[in-house]
């Protein structure tokens, strides 16, 4: 702005190293020892970087928020941290390819991050979500009086309620009087 340029955010590229797995103990596993040899074997003795601040370059960068390592939510989390901490937002986000993990893990993390990390910022995962939400916020005038209709139909013909019926039926743990645990 100060000489009559402004960048546009949308074209700002975040490159941060993203690795995802079930759960952040599993990726951490997964990345830990490669991410070490890396760091050593390139950057320190190939590009002489002198060693850093921290013997655990791959934690303090989780915890810094500059590699993000871990489950979907870890990752989901991480990335909108970094879009906060960005103050107005960035236009993408652009993985470095670490080889941390072996083939298979890699491509299950680029899989994950896929399936769904992307689609919560990209608003594919909107309509699903928010279907979702409005089902559970009213399951109960939805599904109970099905479930109490079917229930007094029963004892109305004066039979039992089958034992297996209320552990089956949508809505069933909302009525009351009931229970659906096996």
């Amino acid at each position: 702005a100060k000489h009559g340029k402004t960048m546009d955010r949308k074209n700002w590229k975040l490159v941060v190293n993203v690795h995802v797995a079930e759960d952040d103990e599993e990726a951490m596993r997964q990345v830990k020892r490669a991410e070490r040899h890396e760091t050593v074997t390139y950057f320190e003795e190939t590009l002489g970087r002198p060693p850093g601040r921290s013997d655990d370059p791959l934690t303090e960068g989780v915890k810094m928020g500059t590699t993000l390592v871990g489950s979907v939510e870890t990752v989901v989390k991480g990335i909108e941290k970094l879009w906060e901490l960005s103050n107005g937002g960035f236009g993408g986000l652009l993985f470095r390819a670490h080889n941390w993990a072996n083939r298979q893990e890699t491509l299950h993390s680029y899989e994950l991050f896929a399936r769904y990390v992307m689609p919560r910022f990209q608003g594919t995962a909107d309509g699903p979500r928010n279907s979702n939400e409005w089902a559970r916020g009213n399951r109960k005038t939805i599904f109970s009086p099905n479930v109490e209709a079917i229930r007094r139909a029963y004892t109305d013909a004066g039979r039992e309620i089958p034992a297996d019926f209320l552990q089956r039926a949508s809505g069933s743990r909302d009525i009351e009087g009931t229970t659906t645990t096996p």
